[in-house]
């Protein structure tokens, strides 16, 4: 008669073979993929869309204020500046004019979430807002205070001027 050490080693005999890396069985057979860099790429586009929709859900319907700076009223570049300054550690110029020099400048083909994206709304009226994915933009506007809007809505879509991608 086995002894229970015995039937324990049989036992763990039997199983280590089924764990194996050899080409039978078919948990052995499967091998993950290494990570490409474009899965990396996305994880971390999805990562910075969460963490702007975050931002978004502080910041919904706050009234639009010309030179405001927090929850009582912001202006469109104070936005940007704050979620950027807030969320991401990265301190941006105040003004539309001076955060439309910094970063590089990305084709529109090749947004991403955390693009910033400025609108030329007038002879010298600019726009900037963030881009959340999806053709969709985090902004202060005028009238509706901060909300997200499509860029494909016919106002916003022809006054696309730039996009820039900030680090």
């Amino acid at each position: 008669m086995y002894t229970v050490k015995a039937l324990f080693f049989m036992l763990l005999l039997l199983y280590l073979p089924a764990c194996g890396g050899g080409s039978s069985g078919y948990a052995g057979s499967i091998s993950p993929a290494p990570p490409s860099q474009s899965i990396v790429k996305l994880d971390h586009a999805e990562k910075t869309r969460q963490a702007l929709m975050d931002q978004y859900e502080k910041w919904a319907n706050t009234p639009y204020r010309s030179g405001g700076m927090g929850q009582e009223g912001v202006d469109c570049s104070a936005l940007v500046h704050l979620i950027f300054l807030q969320k991401f550690g990265i301190s941006l110029p105040r003004t539309v004019a001076r955060q439309a020099r910094v970063g590089k400048r990305v084709n529109r083909k090749n947004l991403k979430p955390g693009h910033l994206v400025f609108f030329k709304t007038g002879t010298r009226s600019r726009h900037v807002g963030i881009y959340v994915g999806n053709e969709k933009f985090l902004h202060a506007s005028a009238k509706k205070g901060v909300i997200i809007s499509t860029l494909k809505n016919p106002y916003w879509a022809p006054r696309i001027w730039k996009v820039i991608k900030v680090k």
